[in-house]
């Protein structure tokens, strides 16, 4: 989902408008060889009614003044894993994350026989969790013993998790994505915590940068400050993807 409104806008300005001028072309001769439906106008302009409003979310998830997204994982090997993966992908398409919660926490009245072995295990994930995740604020929810339904409740589950903080407000800022100017041209640098080197490929196409990490594929479309440079290479290095870009000089003499 987080890459939905940059593939449909590929598709709306590139395709789309082609896709339909045939379908306009051969709608009369395909209603006398089958009897299959072809999509109409209208079903044209449902989706991409659906793309314009996907599109007018990005700009309200990626402003920390409007929002913030937090990333909420259980103290388990595999969950912190994948919650890893997710804050490298919000990285790459831009969103800000402001702070991890780790849920289901056993509190110290649980501590049993029983319960034990759990306890340690939990700690070292959380430690290992809060290591791994700063310098972002890192809370913790505790296991409660019934389900905390109704505002009473998770207003007491509000106070136990924030404390005198208020959860509205913003805990953590950085840009994943900026621009700065640098000796010799700009650079871009991308936030990828938790990317491995070797998973990540960077290339240009056309006024884009294509980077791929994992399985996850973003079209940066270059600001005009950078789309009339030449590319001059890509460095992974503390969490951050840097790309670098010639003066205009000489992206023409190439």
């Amino acid at each position: 989902m987080l890459g939905v409104p940059e593939v449909l806008n590929f598709y709306f300005k590139r395709i789309f408008p082609m896709q339909r001028a045939v379908l306009k072309s051969v709608r009369p001769v395909a209603k006398r060889v089958t009897a299959m439906p072809l999509p109409s106008d209208d079903v044209f302009g449902a989706v991409k009614t659906l793309f314009e409003e996907l599109e007018g979310m990005a700009p309200l998830l990626k402003d920390p003044k409007r929002s913030s997204i937090r990333i909420v994982l259980n103290p388990e090997r595999m969950v912190i894993n994948e919650s890893q993966r997710l804050y490298t992908y919000l990285g790459l398409f831009g969103f800000p994350v402001d702070a991890v919660v780790a849920n289901r926490v056993l509190p110290p009245e649980a501590r049993s026989a029983y319960f034990d072995k759990w306890f340690g295990i939990q700690a070292g994930h959380l430690a290992e969790a809060r290591r791994d995740f700063d310098p972002i604020p890192f809370f913790e929810a505790r296991l409660f013993d019934r389900e905390m339904v109704g505002l009473p409740l998770l207003a007491r589950f509000a106070d136990d998790v924030f404390g005198d903080r208020d959860p509205t407000g913003v805990f953590f800022h950085e840009k994943p994505i900026e621009v700065k100017k640098e000796k010799g041209g700009y650079a871009l640098y991308i936030r990828l915590p938790f990317a491995e080197k070797d998973k990540i490929q960077v290339w240009a196409q056309g006024d884009e940068l294509v980077v791929q990490v994992d399985n996850q594929r973003r079209h940066v479309v270059l600001p005009r400050t950078l789309a009339s440079r030449k590319l001059l290479g890509a460095a992974f290095a503390e969490q951050r993807l840097r790309v670098g870009f010639g003066n205009k000089e000489e992206h023409g003499a190439k």
